[in-house]
């Protein structure tokens, strides 16, 4: 699930949404957050993981850059709130084990 996500001509993933249609997709996000809470990520997923977090804090800060083209097209606060303090963390602590 997660090597998927690096891959550019994956449409039905989490990072093709966001990074491609603009649609940050809430249902696959929540299935990303399961996946690495219930397996054991080797090191290429981890990297993968690392890579897909780098990817979504730049998008909700290209979104914010006025100077910027590329805008979230489902944007709310309370969205980027979720992000931050819970799909973000969740993500992150699978990292360090």
């Amino acid at each position: 699930m997660i090597i998927a996500n690096k891959d550019d001509e994956r449409e039905d993933t989490f990072c093709y949404s966001l990074f491609e249609n603009a649609l940050f997709d809430k249902l696959r996000m929540d299935e990303l957050v399961k996946y690495v809470l219930h397996n054991q990520l080797d090191l290429t997923e981890k990297e993968i993981l690392n890579w897909i977090i780098q990817g979504v804090n730049r998008c909700f800060a290209y979104h914010k850059d006025v100077n910027d083209h590329y805008s979230i097209l489902n944007y709310s606060t309370d969205l980027e709130e979720k992000w931050h303090s819970f799909w973000k963390i969740k993500l992150l602590g699978t990292l360090e084990k």
